[in-house]
């Protein structure tokens, strides 16, 4: 199974053929944004299914969605815990079937199956023990997937050499990410004489994150993006970093650009 991820930005100049599903893991910005993301899906008459995940105040804006694309989109529950456990477990039962009524030549796995019958051991315990030896490492699996997802978000967000770094300040007078600071010393600019410090005149009011900035100015200029340093979110304006090489083309492609729906000004910082 192949999997894309990608944000709304970097997904306009990306065009794969045969996706089975999309799934929006928050809501869109914009209602053509939405469109654009299932569009991905379901192309030249295929089948396709597209699924959005939503909580609170987002449920107004599936009913703007659904004003504007004129479809319904159907509510369903998320799966609870038991209910994938169940899914799973069908699953492998569906794949043993198949090994059973495949009729293959089986003789050198009946044979460990005779030892361990020669040694008291009944059919149902000894399906029982591999049934649980499977599921098992199954589960093992996904556990290390898992912490290694979240290995590998902690170091996207906080790793400089990744590209992603963040200093965020909550409301005026807030404190930043190091203790004992006050925000406005929070970030005073790289010393390295390659980077370029940027102005943008949104912040974390818009709901914009570091990882938009950083996604939305790889994805449009092409410059890489472990490339660019630290982000700095403030509540209405940002601070980011690019080599100097790549200044003048960030400014000329992304002023007037969008980042999560919204237009923004992007110049070169005040040394203050």
């Amino acid at each position: 199974m192949e999997i894309l991820v990608a944000t709304d930005v970097a997904a306009r100049g990306i065009d794969v053929e045969e996706i089975d599903a999309v799934f929006n893991y928050d809501m869109p910005q914009d209602e053509e944004y939405y469109v654009h993301r299932i569009g991905r899906t379901a192309r030249a008459g295929r089948a396709g299914q597209a699924f959005t995940f939503v909580v609170g105040k987002d449920f107004n804006k599936i009913k703007e969605i659904e004003r504007y694309t004129k479809t319904k989109i159907v509510r369903q529950q998320i799966p609870s815990l038991k209910d994938v456990e169940e899914i799973r477990l069908n699953s492998l039962i569906g794949d043993v079937k198949k090994v059973l009524d495949s009729k293959e030549d089986m003789k050198r796995y009946i044979h460990i199956v005779e030892r361990l019958h020669s040694e008291d051991y009944s059919s149902e315990e000894i399906a029982s023990a591999l049934l649980k030896m499977i599921i098992g490492r199954e589960e093992e699996s996904m556990k290390a997937e898992e912490k290694f997802s979240s290995m590998s978000s902690s170091s996207l967000s906080n790793d400089r050499d990744g590209g992603y770094r963040k200093r965020s300040g909550g409301k005026d007078g807030g404190k930043d990410g190091r203790k004992g600071r006050d925000r406005k010393d929070s970030f005073r600019g790289s010393s390295d004489s390659d980077m370029v410090r940027l102005f943008i005149n949104i912040g974390t009011k818009a709901k914009i994150k570091v990882n938009d900035v950083v996604g939305a100015i790889a994805g449009e200029t092409g410059i890489p993006g472990k490339s660019i340093g630290e982000v700095a979110m403030f509540d209405k304006f940002c601070f980011v970093e690019v080599p100097k090489t790549y200044s003048d083309k960030v400014i000329k492609i992304m002023n007037k650009n969008q980042i999560k729906g919204n237009k923004i000004a992007i110049q070169v910082a005040n040394d203050r």
